[in-house]
C-alpha cells in the first residue's frame, strides 16, 4: 500500500513539474533573426531600417526580433548565416538567394515612385560646366567617383548599363571610392577629384530641394527621364530593396512578419513596405555579370564550359554530322546524276526536234488567234456605231417619203449620222491601237462627268434598254484617260448591264460618278439575276460572256483600257442581285 502511494505521489510530481514548464515555454517569446546586408548606406539605417525594425517589435511583442549584418562581399554569405530572414538589396535577393529557395515577402516603396519595382537606378552625373563630358563614352580614361564597389546596387547597374554600350567599367575607367560619406560623390565631383558620379536614384534631386547642391552646378550625363518619372536616370530603373525568406523559416514567423510589414504605416520619409514581384528585369542584369545562377559564365572549367556552350556545342556536332552527310550524299547523287545526264542528252536531242515543231505550230496558231481577237473585237465595237447610222439612215428616209421634210430635223439627223461615223472612225483608231500594246495610249485630260452621259446617252439611243437608268453623278476633278476608250469602256458595261436585267420585270440600272481617295470612281450596277461569287470570279478571271451569244470580249476590252489609263477595274456582287462593276481612274 505504501508502494502504492509513492508511485502515485511520484507520477503527479513529474506531471505538475511538465506543466510548469509547458507554462513557462509558452509565456516566453520566440527568438526570429534578421540578417541585413552590409552595402546599406548609414542614412539608410535611421531613416527606414531603424523605424521598421522598432515598429516590428512592437507589432509582434510575442517575438525577439535580432539583426545580424552580414558581408555581401563574400559569395554565399546570405546563404550560410544562419537567420530567418533578410534584407538586402534586389540584385543580391535575385543573384545570390532565389535559387537556394529564398522568397521575397516586402519591397520598399519609396514616394519618388509609384512602383516599387522601378523605384532604383544608377544616375551617371558630372559638372554642368565640363562641356567635354557629355556621354557615356567620355568616361574611358577618365576618373568616376563611387561610394562602393563590389555588390554596391547602383555600381552594379551601371557596370550593367556601361556593358551593353561596349564599355568594361573597371578596365577602362579609374574608379574612386568615396565611402559612404555624404556628400562623398558630389564633393568629389564639385572639387575636380573625379571627373564623373555615380548617386542612386533621386539622390541629386534630394540634395537641391534640401540646399545641399547649388542648382546648375551638377548635370546628369545620358539622362533617360521619361515625361511621368519624377527623378533623372542613367540607366534603367530596376526593383527596389527587398525582404525575403528562406524555405526553412517556419510559416507562422514569416507570415506575421509580412502582416506587421504590410500594416506598417508610411514612415516619416515616406517610404513604405508593400508587395515584393517584378524581379525579371534584374536577370538580364545578373547574367551580364555573371552572378549568382550565373556565375558558370566567367569560369572555364568542363561543367561551366558546357553549360555556356552546350547550344553551340551541339550545332558544331550537329553540322559535321550534316557535312559528313552530305559529302556522301553529294558523291552518290554525282554518279547518279552522270548516269542519268548520259541518258538526257540523248533524249535531249530527240527533243529539240519534236521543239522546233511545237514552236512553229505555236506561231502560227497565235497569229490565227490574234487576227480572230481583232475580228470580233472589231465586229464587236463597230456594231453600235453602224447600228445607229442604220437606225438614223432609215428614219430620215421615212421622213423624206413623208412629202414635207423638215430642213431642221433633217440636218440635225444628217448631224448625228455624221457624228456615229466619226465614232465609228474613231472605234477603228482605237483597234488599232489595241491590237499594238507597245504603242502609246493618247492619255489626255477628259471630264468623267461628260463621259459617262455620253455613254448613256449612246445607249438610250441604241435603243436597246426600256428600263429605268438611275444616276448619282457628282462633281468630280478631270481624270487622266483615253476618252474615247474610257467612252467604250463604260458603254460595254452599260450594255452587258441593260442586257443582263431585260428579264426582270423592273429593269434598272444604277450609275454612280463620284471622287474617291484620289481617282475618279464610276459605279455601274443592274438588278439582273443573282449571282454567286464564283460566278463573279470566272467573269473576271476567265474573260468570258455568260450570255450565251456574248462574243467574251467585253471585260477583256474594259480591262484592257482601264488598264492604259493607270486604273483599276472591280466586279462585285449587288445586293439584293446583279453585278456592280466599279472602274477608278486617277485624277489629274
Amino acid at each position: 500500500m505504501k508502494k502504492l502511494f509513492f508511485v502515485l505521489l511520484l507520477f503527479c510530481s513529474v506531471c505538475l513539474a511538465n506543466t510548469k514548464t509547458e507554462s513557462h515555454n509558452i509565456g516566453a517569446p520566440e527568438t526570429i533573426t534578421i540578417g541585413i546586408a552590409d552595402e546599406f548606406s548609414p542614412d539608410f539605417w535611421p531613416q527606414v531600417l531603424g523605424p521598421t525594425l522598432e515598429y516590428l517589435r512592437e507589432a509582434l511583442p510575442h517575438l525577439t526580433i535580432r539583426t545580424k549584418e552580414v558581408d555581401i562581399q563574400e559569395t554565399g554569405s546570405l546563404k550560410s548565416s544562419n537567420v530567418d530572414l533578410f534584407i538586402a538589396p534586389p540584385l543580391i535577393f535575385w543573384s545570390q538567394l532565389l535559387e537556394s529557395g529564398a522568397s521575397a515577402i516586402g519591397m520598399l516603396c519609396p514616394s519618388h515612385s509609384k512602383d516599387p519595382r522601378t523605384s532604383t537606378a544608377g544616375v551617371l552625373i558630372a559638372k554642368a560646366d565640363r562641356e567635354e563630358l557629355k556621354s557615356e563614352k567620355d568616361l574611358i580614361s577618365k576618373k568616376i567617383a563611387v561610394r562602393a564597389k563590389g555588390f554596391n546596387h547602383e555600381y552594379s547597374l551601371l557596370k550593367h548599363w556601361l556593358n551593353k554600350k561596349g564599355i568594361q567599367l573597371e578596365k577602362s575607367v579609374d574608379v574612386l571610392e568615396t565611402g559612404f560619406r555624404n556628400p562623398g560623390v558630389l564633393s568629389a565631383v564639385l572639387s575636380g577629384e573625379a571627373h564623373f558620379g555615380l548617386l542612386a536614384y533621386c539622390e541629386l534631386e534630394t540634395a537641391l530641394k534640401s540646399g545641399a547642391l547649388e542648382l546648375g552646378k551638377i548635370k546628369v550625363v545620358s539622362d533617360s527621364k521619361k515625361t511621368e518619372e519624377v527623378c533623372s536616370h542613367t540607366t534603367k530603373l530596376f526593383p527596389n530593396i527587398v525582404v525575403g525568406a528562406y524555405p526553412n523559416t517556419p510559416t507562422d514567423k514569416a507570415a506575421a512578419i509580412t502582416a506587421a510589414l504590410y500594416d506598417m504605416p508610411a514612415l516619416k520619409n515616406t517610404y513604405r513596405w508593400t508587395y515584393a514581384n517584378g524581379f525579371d528585369s534584374l536577370d538580364e542584369v545578373a547574367k551580364e555579370l555573371a552572378l549568382g545562377p550565373y556565375q558558370y559564365l566567367q569560369e572555364w572549367r568542363p561543367e561551366a564550359l558546357w553549360k555556356r556552350f552546350s547550344t553551340e556545342i551541339l550545332l558544331f556536332g550537329a553540322l559535321v554530322l550534316a557535312a559528313a552527310w552530305h559529302i556522301f550524299r553529294v558523291n552518290r547523287l554525282v554518279a547518279l546524276r552522270t548516269e542519268e545526264l548520259r541518258t538526257a542528252l540523248i533524249e535531249k536531242q530527240k527533243l529539240s526536234e519534236k521543239e522546233k515543231e511545237s514552236r512553229e505550230k505555236l506561231s502560227d496558231l497565235e497569229k490565227n488567234g490574234l487576227i480572230s481577237h481583232l475580228s470580233s473585237l472589231i465586229a464587236h465595237e463597230l456594231k453600235q456605231p453602224l447600228g445607229a447610222i442604220t437606225n438614223y439612215t432609215a428614219g430620215l428616209k421615212a421622213h423624206l417619203a413623208s412629202g414635207q421634210p423638215d430642213p431642221e430635223l433633217v440636218n440635225h439627223v444628217l448631224d448625228k449620222i455624221s457624228q456615229q461615223s466619226r465614232d465609228a472612225s474613231s472605234v477603228i483608231e482605237f483597234v488599232r491601237s489595241f491590237a499594238r500594246p507597245s504603242a502609246a495610249a493618247g492619255i489626255v485630260k477628259c471630264d468623267p462627268t461628260a463621259v459617262m452621259q455620253k455613254a448613256i446617252e449612246t445607249l438610250e439611243l441604241s435603243g436597246n434598254f426600256s428600263g429605268e437608268i438611275r444616276t448619282d453623278i457628282s462633281h468630280t476633278p478631270w481624270c487622266g484617260a483615253d476618252p474615247k476608250g474610257l467612252e467604250l469602256a463604260l458603254y460595254n458595261i452599260l450594255k452587258n448591264a441593260a442586257e443582263a436585267c431585260i428579264q426582270v420585270p423592273q429593269p434598272s440600272i444604277t450609275v454612280k460618278v463620284r471622287e474617291s481617295a484620289g481617282y475618279a470612281e464610276f459605279s455601274i450596277a443592274d438588278n439582273g439575276p443573282a449571282l454567286t461569287k464564283e460566278d463573279v470570279h470566272r467573269i473576271l478571271q476567265t474573260k468570258i460572256s455568260t450570255k450565251k451569244e456574248g462574243l467574251g470580249l467585253g471585260i477583256k476590252i474594259v480591262e484592257n483600257i482601264v488598264e492604259k489609263c493607270g486604273g483599276r477595274l472591280e466586279l462585285q456582287r449587288n445586293e439584293p442581285s446583279g453585278l456592280r462593276v466599279l472602274i477608278q481612274i486617277p485624277i489629274g
